[in-house]
């Protein structure tokens, strides 16, 4: 009787350190695989191995991004593949680190970001297209004279900043007015934040999120 009660307590142990919380920085190994929802994300537990899965894919180290194409399902036994749609994929874990998916629209792509940051707030970023009104000027051939001058729309590569709310999964641009709403409850950092001149509030932001991110741990579900 003693022998089996002491299995029953050992296996409790055990099914409670399997279920662990863990506290998400960025020396957190993210388990991997393909995370079909936020909740799973939260809980560090893919509903799809990479075994399970087939694809192509293209990496850029630089940018830390990853663009899929033919993403499908296998069945490991009869090796069956069903396509798997990318709008149904929250994200991936490779080696460790998390990719949020994100649709660009002025890329016409969906893209899978390295959030670079992990906490209370992560942090991630991505390139598209702007548009920019740029003075432009036709000249006579002959003369060398201007003729015309008017503004015309170009297209230009620009970075976006986003931060993600581990707690709730809303994404918002990572900029002083949004940043501010999601550290309310640290009364000292938003005393710090309005302490700064506005001119070196940007440059700061990040280093800020990262301390905010230090005194406010969060952990997996």
């Amino acid at each position: 009787m003693k022998q089996l009660l002491y299995g029953l307590l050992i296996m409790s142990l055990h099914s409670q350190l399997g279920l662990a919380q863990e506290q998400v920085t960025n020396d957190l190994t993210f388990n991997e695989g393909v995370y079909l929802s936020f909740e799973a994300f939260q809980r560090n537990q893919p509903e799809l191995s990479w075994e399970e899965v087939r694809y192509d894919a293209h990496g850029n180290k630089d940018k830390r991004a990853i663009q899929f194409k033919d993403f499908n399902r296998i069945d490991t036994i009869t090796e069956v593949t069903t396509p798997i749609a990318q709008d149904s994929i929250w994200g991936v874990c490779v080696n460790g680190v998390p990719y949020i998916r994100v649709f660009i629209p002025s890329r016409g792509v969906s893209e899978f970001e390295a959030l670079r940051t992990r906490g209370r707030i992560c942090y991630f970023t991505f390139d598209g297209f702007v548009e920019r009104e740029v003075p432009m000027t036709i000249y006579d051939p002959h003369s060398g004279e201007p003729l015309l001058r008017k503004n015309v729309i170009n297209k230009e590569m620009a970075s976006f900043e986003k931060m993600l709310h581990f707690e709730t999964g809303d994404i918002k641009d990572f900029n002083i007015q949004y940043f501010k709403q999601w550290i309310a409850d640290d009364e000292r950092l938003i005393e710090t934040l309005e302490a700064m001149d506005v001119a070196d509030i940007q440059t700061k932001l990040y280093k800020t999120l990262k301390i905010y991110n230090d005194r406010n741990p969060v952990y997996t579900q």
